[in-house]
């Protein structure tokens, strides 16, 4: 049911270094593409490889998504296996793409917008040591998709980044106060915008300023 299948995805290469270059990869929300958070990869620092994913489960319409995830009368319900399976490839895209190009491994990271950025930050409890660290966008920590048991010092300290709307009617603000709750004593920063379920020009800078300071270019 959940067969490895290469993953897609859009790429926007930086300036190649020989020590390595950063990379962020970006994952999308649901029933979206890779498309759609690639419109950013201009806004990211020139030293930046930019990789947006596309989702290995169809939704219809042109959307993928990450996993099957529902809205019942007991709360949400989150297909993990599916949401494993993601994992999976995702790793196993990060091996080809250090194969393909000359990518720092220490500086790889993951930036989610609402579906793909609880995914981001399942990756990173499950799989800390591939990943530099994570800024969530728009989404939150699903219990259904983290390690069992919690255990922050696994994650070494690298850093998580919350950013989420204050009128976010699709993902509501509380979602993301009970991610913060959970994340308070990892390495997180945690921040709110007036905006709703959407990527803001006051979050976007946020999200360039945490990636360049991530990555040493400031």
């Amino acid at each position: 049911m959940f067969g490895t299948t290469p993953l897609t995805y859009r790429l926007q290469q930086g300036i190649p270094s020989q020590s390595g270059s950063p990379a962020v990869v970006l994952l999308h929300g649901i029933g979206s593409h890779e498309g759609d958070l690639f419109a950013l990869a201009p806004y990211f620092p020139p030293q930046f490889y930019v990789v947006s994913v596309r989702g290995p489960y169809d939704y219809g319409w042109g959307g993928y998504s990450w996993f099957d995830l529902q809205i019942t009368t007991q709360g949400l319900w989150v297909n993990t296996q599916m949401a494993a399976h993601s994992r999976q490839a995702l790793a196993e895209l990060r091996q080809d793409l250090l194969n393909r190009y000359r990518l720092d491994p220490q500086r790889l990271y993951l930036l989610g917008f609402s579906q793909g950025a609880m995914l981001a930050l399942s990756l990173l409890l499950h799989q800390p040591h591939n990943w530099a660290g994570v800024v969530a966008m728009s989404g939150a920590l699903l219990p259904e998709l983290c390690p069992q048991p919690r255990d922050p010092d696994a994650v070494g300290g690298k850093p998580i980044v919350l950013i989420h709307g204050e009128q976010d009617q699709v993902v509501p603000l509380l979602y993301a106060e009970m991610s913060r709750d959970y994340l308070q004593d990892y390495n997180l920063s945690y921040y709110t915008y007036r905006m709703g379920h959407e990527v803001s020009a006051a979050s976007l800078e946020r999200v360039i300023t945490t990636l360049k300071t991530w990555a040493g270019l400031d």
